[in-house]
């Protein structure tokens, strides 16, 4: 995705001993930075669409390259023709002026692309504070927005919320995936940023996470099944003895429900790989159940091309929807149509595998903006959070312990755990459900 790979080519740009930069990326994106209007509809927060500029510089692989090849090829949020609009119309410029699309990149070139920028919508949820001092800001990052700018999103993140609540910068030292919800660690300023940061590269940093996974699980498992990432586009690892990085996590059963069939389970990491707990729980047979990529059957068997393709596919199924003759077309994430069958009804809602969606709400339109040109769908709450929580974490004498989701009812933890997971014990007068209980997944669906 395009912002991405700006920010990636930015950060090399300025790590680069030979290639001087005035200001780093990050400081030229923040000069071009807008007070963000929010809209909250129907549960979720929306940001207005705005005008914005990417500014980077060329990226060494760039020289001596035509700028429309570049573009075409690395930023295909938008077609080519897009592109070449773009140049003509000094929307996509180089130093500050017109080029053609034949035009060579070369060392040094500053190049400016202004957009209508589009945001996905999040849940319109608070973000508790768990613990705050002078330095430290630890919160309860809620489900379906992302720690820090990353793809589309950029006002809807928690450092750009909560930066613009606290007015003053903020740093991470670790991250969250965008789905899952829990203990999240802030710093106030960059000297402590990266001493935490190394408590989390040097593994001196308990975590505990709670997980619905499918299956009834064993009380107590433990998988140690080496990580490799095996496509960097949708970040997708596998385990792989031969090739990956060790890791390795520790679990135990909480709670079976014999009605759904699923299990609530304590994850302990010892190592800090990319999706570590979503692969191992899948590659034990045991995947979370709402898990958009490693719950897919046959995942792991599938080639690396091909199941990319498919969830591709399925990911950006309700994205670039194109109207016309009262039926629907989708276009994927890699610009290639996709088969889905989308019927639009008549009041003006999508049917998208049998699942009714609504249209994203037009609240600016700007001419010859391609995101204005198609319809988009409001993701439903069910795909915007995961049955994945950090629910502790122990570092430097410290402890963060973040509420228990709402998918995760208080009563299905058993005694021996409470204590750990910062829970009253029940007096003596409650009992503990027995596997029978109410399904959790239903009680406290987001």
């Amino acid at each position: 995705n395009e912002y991405k790979s700006y920010l990636r080519i930015g950060r090399m740009a300025e790590t680069s001993p030979k290639r001087k930069r005035k200001l780093p990326v990050r400081d030229l994106i923040k000069q071009e930075a807008v007070t963000p209007e929010f809209v909250v509809n129907d549960g979720l927060r929306f940001v207005v669409p705005y005008r914005f500029n990417f500014r980077v510089y060329a990226k060494k692989r760039w020289f001596d390259r035509k700028i429309i090849e570049v573009f075409a090829k690395e930023f295909q949020a938008y077609p080519e023709s897009y592109y070449r609009a773009a140049l003509a119309s000094g929307k996509l410029t180089v130093n500050d002026g017109v080029v053609s699309p034949e035009y060579l990149l070369k060392d040094h070139d500053f190049i400016t692309h202004r957009i209508h920028r589009h945001e996905p919508p999040v849940l319109s949820m608070e973000i508790p504070v768990i613990y705050e001092s002078e330095t430290l800001l630890v919160v309860c990052k809620p489900p379906s927005m992302p720690v820090h700018t990353t793809g589309r999103f950029h006002h809807n993140t928690i450092l750009a919320v909560l930066e613009l609540k606290y007015q003053r910068k903020l740093y991470t030292c670790h991250r969250l995936d965008r789905l899952t919800s829990g203990v999240l660690v802030l710093l106030k300023n960059s000297t402590a940023a990266k001493e935490y940061a190394t408590l989390f590269v040097e593994q001196k940093v308990h975590k505990a996470y709670l997980a619905q996974v499918r299956g009834c699980f064993p009380d107590t498992l433990n998988c140690s099944g080496a990580l490799r990432r095996v496509c960097h586009k949708l970040g997708i690892c596998q385990v792989d003895e031969s090739e990956g990085k060790a890791a390795e996590t520790d679990f135990h059963l909480l709670h079976f429900n014999s009605v759904t069939g699923n299990s609530l389970v304590l994850c302990k990491p010892k190592t800090g790989r990319m999706h570590q707990i979503r692969v191992h729980l899948a590659h034990l047979g045991y995947p979370i159940v709402n898990d958009p990529i490693y719950s897919r059957e046959n995942w792991a068997k599938k080639s690396t091309a091909e199941f990319s393709k498919e969830l591709s596919d399925a990911l950006f199924a309700t994205d670039n929807i194109t109207v016309s003759n009262g039926g629907a077309t989708s276009v994927s994430g890699d610009g290639i149509k996709t088969s889905s069958k989308i019927q639009v009804l008549q009041n003006g809602d999508f049917l998208l595998d049998d699942r009714v969606h609504k249209p994203m709400p037009v609240l600016d339109k700007d001419e010859g903006c391609p995101d204005c040109s198609v319809v988009r769908l409001v993701p439903r709450t069910e795909d915007m959070f995961l049955y994945l929580h950090a629910v502790r974490y122990d570092m430097k004498g410290q402890t963060f312990t973040a509420p228990l989701p709402q998918w995760c009812p208080e009563d299905t933890i058993p005694p021996q755990f409470r204590d750990f997971l910062g829970l009253q014990q029940p007096s003596s007068s409650s009992s503990l459900p027995n596997n029978n209980s109410s399904d959790p997944v239903a009680r406290g669906k987001t």
